[in-house]
């Protein structure tokens, strides 16, 4: 495993793009990985081809309620 093995990283916008790719680099360094994004059909996709060290929940991160939740 990598150096952050077994730590877990929050990612917003994990749905796709940068976000998507930081989140496989954190699993590929050993890391539980949560994402959280708007897009819900695209982050159930991330969940299913990362994983079970990888959780999605929606998050609008312009709803401050939605971010403490994550």
């Amino acid at each position: 495993m990598g150096r952050i093995t077994d730590n877990v990283a929050v990612i917003t916008g994990g749905a796709s793009g940068i976000g998507a790719a930081t989140a496989e680099k954190l699993l590929n360094e050993g890391a539980y990985v949560v994402l959280g994004d708007i897009q819900e059909q695209a982050g159930a996709e991330m969940v299913a081809a990362l994983g079970d060290r990888c959780r999605f929940k929606l998050c609008d991160v312009t709803s401050e309620n939605q971010v403490e939740a994550l």
